[in-house]
């Protein structure tokens, strides 16, 4: 006899990667039922999203609630009977993605709930007490993570370690070092795996990003660079801990069915950086540079900076200095049968993807007047 299927409540839309979780849940071999946490305002979105899976075996609907907001901002009675059926809890909200530590370009992604900053605290206060309530059915609390909570630390870093002597260089680093450190007070009665990752790129097998919030218009950035930029004051970091998105997704996956012994961190990402001169090589290819629209231009530098050296401070903190250990992620992928896609493999798609969408941004922007579709 089949075992019933695994109960998730995934929380963080419409971000890409709570969108590419639940792909990952309803289109996998094991069935799943899933119940994902959309704000009101973002409904239709959400039902949107919804009609394009084809779930095999799986279900899939919307609550209409809130990850910030006291009981997920669902009735008490619905609360009581949510908690009571959830195997597994994907904590995705993070506002503070963003490489200007989130105000800049935060633009209601989630609605002005608060201060971005503190906005991912209190959705791991709440994942906390809604585990509790859970209890004893619940098996994970799967938490979003990044390996930013390193800050400024340039030694070695472990899955197990939070605090090193590091000093925080944003305020989205200092919340997500805040929100750790709730879990791991509550290890004790929640069990949790908090999933660290580093600068999240599109899809392997297709490419698919973000759309421009969050760190996902890094490679029109790189597109916006001059080859030879006069990085004068601060140089940028050589390469970057890229992980795909729908990797993370997997790898997400296999901890909620299958929990590792003991709570703890994992260190999703590739022990070598991918260098960013291969990125941009890869989003070059095939075509030159395509030329960006010039309100997009204006975009990006308002987001990571205007200047050479600002950019280069923008992608220092989209990831870490650091030397991460990812002895116990490996551990866990070896286990369950996953390698990380290597960036040969899918960078050509990616760039494939990001090629269509500075195209369709341009026929936007020219179909609403913004622009002439000649200056794209």
């Amino acid at each position: 006899m089949a075992p019933p299927p695994v109960t998730w409540l995934v929380t963080g839309f419409p971000a890409f990667t709570a969108r590419a979780l639940v792909r990952e849940l309803v289109h996998g071999d094991d069935p799943a039922r899933v119940h994902l946490l959309v704000p009101a305002d973002r409904s239709a979105e959400a039902e949107s999203f919804l009609r394009e899976l084809r779930p095999l075996g799986s279900t899939a609907r919307i609550l209409e609630g809130d990850a910030v907001r006291m009981d997920l901002g669902l009735p008490g009675r619905d609360y009581v009977a949510l908690a009571r059926e959830v195997d597994v809890l994907a904590s995705l909200y993070d506002v503070s993605p963003l490489p200007d530590d989130g105000t800049g370009g935060y633009g209601g992604l989630y609605g002005k709930l608060g201060e971005p900053a503190g906005l991912t605290v209190r959705a791991v206060e709440e994942a906390l007490e809604f585990a509790a309530a859970a209890a004893p059915r619940l098996r994970q609390l799967v938490q979003l993570g990044s390996l930013t909570v390193a800050g400024d630390h340039s030694g070695v870093w472990t899955e197990e370690d939070l605090t090193a002597g590091q000093r925080h260089r944003t305020d989205a680093e200092r919340s997500r070092h805040r929100a750790e450190r709730l879990l791991w007070r509550a290890r004790d009665r929640v069990p949790f795996t908090i999933v660290r990752v580093g600068t999240l790129l599109g899809d392997s097998r297709t490419g698919e990003s973000g759309w421009y919030h969050g760190p996902h218009d890094l490679p029109e950035l790189l597109l916006a660079l001059p080859p030879a930029a006069a990085w004068t004051r601060v140089r940028p970091p050589a390469g970057l801990h890229a992980v795909p998105v729908d990797h993370l997704a997997r790898v997400m996956r296999v901890v909620g069915t299958e929990p590792p012994e003991r709570s703890g961190a994992l260190h999703v990402a590739p022990a070598e950086r991918l260098p960013l001169a291969q990125l941009r090589e890869a989003l070059e290819a095939g075509g030159g540079t395509p030329r960006l629209p010039r309100t997009l231009r204006g975009r990006l530098r308002k987001r990571w900076g205007s200047s050479a050296a600002a950019v280069a401070r923008s992608l220092w903190r989209i990831d870490t200095p650091a030397a991460i250990s990812t002895r116990r992620a490996l551990d866990v992928e070896r286990a369950a049968g996953l390698t990380q896609p290597r960036p040969a493999d899918y960078l050509l798609h990616l760039a494939a993807h990001v090629r269509a969408r500075v195209a369709a941004e341009a026929r936007r922007l020219a179909e609403a007047g913004v622009e002439d579709a000649l200056d794209a």
